[in-house]
């Protein structure tokens, strides 16, 4: 796992599968789930302000015993967060959560372009998702100036050494054309929804073609591709379980994916996906189940 690495547009080496810790709780359990992760071979660990965990999950680094030079720590802003000085305070506050001098990944956790409504009408539409958020013609609560404003603030923390790279989540290429033509620190990474049933086309190439990581959050559909029966021929097929299947087309498709796992044996599977590659016509076959599931 230690040599199976990225290298971002900075040069940073990145682990190519993240632990991610949605609904970890905070609590010592919590802190046991990151320290068992780190354990069984993850190196990188992503988090969030919003998820409210960081405490456990800086608790669990420590427990780990682990260099923390050999550790990839990620962690996001949230969206009332944003604003130069807002994100500067939120910052030092995410650092003194995890007990850190530095986190390796910030990320803008969402332009937040959109009302609560838009958000559970994409949310309930994967024909929404796919084809890609059109650009915000009107923006909600000055967006694109909140979303500037915070990358100079990141910017300045980063030439500081206090984040190592600079990235967001949820953005598509109208939010990269509208934020980042003229910045002097490009994002590195785009950290979204993606999986087989969501497969994103037009972003992905944006990304590729501007020396952005694509990471893949809910690699598994929520949960809800285990009874997919393609998924389920491709695991009897290569003698894997659906959820390497899964991670092993993300990796084959360059995505970086961060699965979640709450026992010891489904993180060791989870990582289990370095000694065998889909062919190319059983990626395409995946790749045809777009909006489908």
């Amino acid at each position: 796992m230690e040599n199976e690495h990225y290298t971002l547009n900075n040069g940073t080496k990145i682990p190519k599968i993240a632990f991610g810790t949605w609904l970890v709780p905070n609590n010592e359990a919590g802190a046991q789930t990151v320290t068992t992760a780190l354990t069984v071979g993850y190196r990188h660990i992503d988090t969030a302000a919003v998820y409210g965990n960081e405490e456990a999950v800086g608790q669990g680094i420590r427990n780990s015993k682990l260099p923390r030079e050999d550790l990839f720590i990620t962690t996001k802003l949230w969206n009332a967060d944003q604003g130069y000085q807002k994100t500067k305070i939120a910052f030092e506050k995410s650092l003194e959560r995890l007990q850190l001098d530095y986190v390796d990944l910030y990320l803008i956790h969402s332009p937040a372009d959109r009302t609560p409504s838009e958000r559970e009408q994409d949310t309930e539409s994967w024909q929404a998702m796919v084809d890609e958020y059109p650009t915000p013609d009107n923006p909600v609560d000055n967006w694109f100036e909140n979303v500037a404003s915070s990358w100079q603030a990141m910017t300045e923390l980063y030439h500081e050494g206090k984040i190592k790279a600079l990235g967001v989540s949820n953005f598509y290429p109208a939010h990269f054309e509208r934020v980042f033509k003229n910045v002097s620190v490009q994002p590195m990474v785009n950290q979204i929804r993606l999986n087989p049933s969501q497969v994103l086309p037009e972003t992905v190439k944006y990304d590729d073609a501007h020396q952005i990581i694509t990471e893949a959050y809910s690699p598994f559909g929520q949960g809800r591709s285990f009874k997919v029966p393609l998924y389920q021929e491709l695991a009897a097929k290569y003698h894997k379980t659906v959820s390497q299947i899964l991670l092993r087309w993300s990796l084959d498709h360059q995505y970086l994916p961060l699965p979640k796992a709450g026992h010891e044996a489904h993180m060791r599977e989870n990582l289990n996906v370095f000694d065998f590659d889909l062919t190319p016509e059983d990626i395409s076959r995946l790749d045809s189940l777009n909006t489908k599931k």
